[in-house]
């Protein structure tokens, strides 16, 4: 939403795709790399929880809780942490040798506004996996 403060303190739903869908989190280090990077988000910076998340083939999806009550101010948007969550990926796997990993420009976002809309989208976090095949970003030469 254009006049929404993502620095405000909330739950978003997030989902970030791979550039053209290409399937790089479907192999080990690639899927273990793009997890490492939501964990260092909740380490370093105070005001982030990310506790939800999931990696598939080519594309992640993540709550990130924005709670400005651990510091004094908010100091990134969520649009500033998802750009760094998604630098630090690139670099970890460009230095793996797959110089032409590209995230697609922007993410999806959802403000998540209540606990039932919370609920229902953890539980499609979760289940995600189970439904890769069904999944509108599947590919058919994707692992799984």
């Amino acid at each position: 939403m254009k006049s929404f403060d993502y620095k405000k303190a909330g739950s978003y739903f997030i989902t970030t795709c791979v550039l053209n869908h290409h399937c790089y989190f479907g192999y080990i280090k690639g899927g273990e790399i793009a997890l490492e990077q939501f964990k260092w988000l909740s380490d370093n910076y105070p005001f982030v929880d990310v506790k939800i998340y999931t990696v598939m083939p080519n594309h992640v999806h993540a709550i990130i809780d924005i709670k400005p009550h651990k510091v004094d101010k908010i100091s990134l948007s969520l649009s500033q942490l998802v750009g760094a969550y998604k630098t630090r990926v690139s670099a970890a796997i460009h230095k793996l040798g797959l110089t032409e990993f590209v995230w697609q420009r922007s993410f999806y976002d959802h403000i998540i506004r209540n606990m039932h809309s919370y609920e229902s989208i953890v539980n499609y976090i979760i289940n995600n996996p189970a439904n890769w095949k069904k999944d509108r970003f599947f590919k058919q030469n994707s692992p799984g």
